[in-house]
């Protein structure tokens, strides 16, 4: 199930682009894959732009053992030949910082991140018809799948309650000139909507912008009565509040 701390040399892995067209038949491979993923693969798929032109991108990290690693991330490869398959034995801190190209320092973001306890096929064609109508070339959908031992603690373990395998779909509209910003902002909420009739009530604290005291309260799931009490007995004043805020409560 685990294993001890120990030195990492390398992993494999990178990012797989594929034109947009490809985008029903890739994501769907990467939800197939994913529904049994092992905890040593980490896989995101993304709809996004590269110089114009619309892509579909799988970005992945398997830290297992190298055989195997190569042989589960070779999955995600489709028929076709990819646009460009920059996978392969690297450094961890390589693939930390292989997708920093796409989000550059200077422009404006916005987010939303709706969760998906499952991708089905509604639900993908629905991500991908939204991500189509994406404001700028810098908007972007990322879909993450979350699993392995986080999602194994019970609930109640923590005080953090999201303990699932689940989808995190992460729209983020980026701009640089600021008469988009409300195109853009506005983009996100529709596709957040959109997305509404697929998802769960639950969220996670640290992708909250300013959606108000209930998004806060499902974050915590059915810890939050316990965090109240907590913040009543330890913050009956409420000091500690610049934050997503858990309000006290007797």
């Amino acid at each position: 199930m685990g294993s001890s701390p120990h030195p990492l040399e390398s992993v494999h892995g990178g990012v797989l682009l594929y034109p947009r067209e490809k985008a029903k038949d890739l994501i769907r491979q990467y939800r197939d894959i994913t529904l049994t993923a092992p905890d040593e693969l980490t896989a995101y798929a993304a709809l996004l732009t590269g110089q114009g032109t619309p892509m579909t991108a799988i970005a992945m990290c398997h830290s297992g053992e190298p055989g195997t690693a190569e042989r589960e991330t070779r999955q995600f490869l489709l028929a076709d030949a990819p646009i460009a398959d920059m996978t392969g034995k690297k450094k961890y801190t390589e693939i930390q910082s292989m997708l920093d190209f796409s989000a550059p320092a200077g422009l404006n973001y916005y987010s939303k991140c709706p969760f998906l306890r499952e991708l089905t096929d509604e639900a993908i064609d629905t991500i991908i018809g939204c991500a189509a109508s994406a404001p700028t070339e810098q908007s972007q959908v990322v879909i993450e799948h979350m699993h392995g031992a986080a999602s194994r603690v019970p609930t109640d373990a923590t005080a953090f309650g999201l303990r699932r395998v689940h989808y995190s779909i992460n729209i983020m509209p980026a701009w640089d000139n600021a008469a988009l910003a409300e195109t853009c902002i506005a983009w996100a909420r529709s596709v957040a909507t959109a997305l509404e009739p697929y998802g769960a009530s639950d969220g996670y604290v640290n992708y909250l912008g300013d959606e108000g005291a209930a998004a806060v309260k499902a974050s915590y799931g059915p810890n939050y009565d316990r965090l109240a009490r907590l913040k009543h007995k330890y913050d009956p004043e409420n000091v500690f509040r610049f934050n997503q805020n858990i309000v006290g409560a007797g």
